[in-house]
């Protein structure tokens, strides 16, 4: 059996935590035979960071400018970036008094780690010109040889409770629009067409209960009435200059035909799937937004009408007691394995990373696994990868990692059942 190392949180099989918890696991090490070592290292990183490059021409001077055509023949590329740091903590799993190797006995060795997550630390987040990401890596220097790496990535939840902001998201929406359509000399009758929400936070697992009422005196025909979520992403660089980068996902859709164009009402039950909730930090915000789209026939131009949306971790209703996603099913755990020595447990290092200075203090809305699922009928939310996100690997840029680690972060999903409609 060859050397073997992984990386396991206690009792969190998801690796999923909430900013101001303690993450505590342990790395294993197993060796079939004594081998020598100089060092072991656990370094526990969490940091947003944003990175593209623009390109654009550059105007030439001089004698090269000679001609029109040669002016703008230069190409410049630009690269915006951005980093934003929550944990930074590094500890020799070895204590070492001299620079001699170590030897270490065959056997299974455990070393326990425990970690703060400050309470501001952003929401766990992949994607095209940024992320926010978080990371346990055990670092093995062998005399003589390359470096190995152990790396698991680990997925942390900024809490957003709905029941907070009652005046920002619980309360009823409506969005009414009404359109005239010329056919000259004259002018047709209106178009009035109008969507209605309960309220505009929801929490992924959730349906959107909309209501659509049309009502259509003009003589254009209404074929379909097309909804989707959609997330927005704003990328704000720090270097060479402040600039900001947007995305656009559609998360969720529905289409819906029209079987009257003339006057009725129609219900659509978006199901919200996992996604990262709503939320910013200096470098990356994430917001939701729902689109209705009205489609005409007659060659004529779609009409549109936009709500905006709040994800959140906590939905209305429930009860801020909920269990954590810690429990008692096993421990998660990923790691590599090799022909390679790897350093028997000597040591038991505790890591204290502290708050940075603009950290807020803020009670957890998930206590221990311990406390009882709330009495209103909620059952706790399940953790699920985020949906229609291609896995990553945390070990690039590490050329001697063993093993493909894929990580797509965990988002709170709940189970409900029917929508609660105007």
């Amino acid at each position: 059996m060859p050397t073997q190392c992984a990386i396991k949180f206690d009792s969190n099989p998801n690796g999923v935590f909430y900013s101001g918890q303690t993450l505590t696991g342990h790395v294993e090490l197993h060796l079939d035979n004594p081998k020598k070592v100089k060092n072991l290292k656990l370094i526990i990183t969490g940091c947003a960071e944003v990175k593209w490059t623009k390109s654009k021409l550059s105007r030439r001077n001089g004698a090269a400018a000679t001609a029109a055509a040669n002016r703008w023949r230069r190409i410049k590329r630009e690269t915006y970036m951005g980093k934003e740091e929550y944990i930074a903590s590094e500890v020799a799993l070895i204590p070492r008094t001299n620079d001699d190797a170590i030897e270490i006995p065959a056997g299974t060795h455990e070393y326990k780690f425990t970690c703060q997550i400050p309470s501001n630390a952003a929401t766990s987040f992949e994607g095209e010109h940024g992320r926010v990401r978080y990371t346990v890596r055990a670092v093995l220097y062998r005399p003589w040889k390359f470096d190995q790496t152990c790396t698991i990535a680990f997925t942390v939840l900024q809490p957003l409770d709905l029941n907070h902001e009652p005046e920002k998201v619980g309360q009823p929406m409506k969005l009414e629009r009404s359109k005239n359509f010329w056919f000259w000399p004259c002018i047709s009758g209106p178009m009035h067409f109008s969507i209605e929400l309960p309220v505009s936070g929801y929490v992924s697992g959730q349906k959107i209960p909309i209501t659509v009422n049309l009502n259509n005196a003009s003589n254009i025909p209404i074929q379909a009435i097309r909804s989707k979520l959609v997330r927005k992403v704003c990328f704000i660089s720090q270097t060479p200059t402040r600039k900001a980068r947007n995305e656009a996902k559609t998360v969720a859709k529905m289409l819906t035909t029209v079987t009257s164009d003339k006057s009725n009402q129609y219900t659509q039950d978006l199901v919200i799937p996992a996604t990262a909730p709503t939320g910013k930090c200096p470098i990356i915000t994430v917001e939701y937004e729902l689109k209705l789209k009205v489609k005409l026939g007659g060659f004529r131009p779609d009409q549109e009408m936009t709500i905006p949306i709040t994800i959140g971790t906590v939905p209305f209703g429930m009860s801020p007691k909920l269990e954590s996603p810690l429990n008692n099913s096993g421990a998660a755990g990923f790691g590599w394995s090799g022909g390679m020595p790897m350093p028997s447990g000597v040591a038991t290092p505790l890591l204290s990373m502290p708050e940075l200075p603009n950290a807020r203090s803020s009670p957890l809305p998930y206590p221990p696994a311990t406390a009882a699922p709330p009495a209103i009928g909620f059952l706790p939310p399940s953790y699920q990868e985020a949906m229609n996100q291609s896995a990553v690997n945390v070990n690039d840029g590490e050329p001697n990692a063993i093993g493909f680690q894929a990580y797509i972060p965990r988002y709170p999903v709940y189970n409900f059942g029917s929508p609660l409609r105007m």
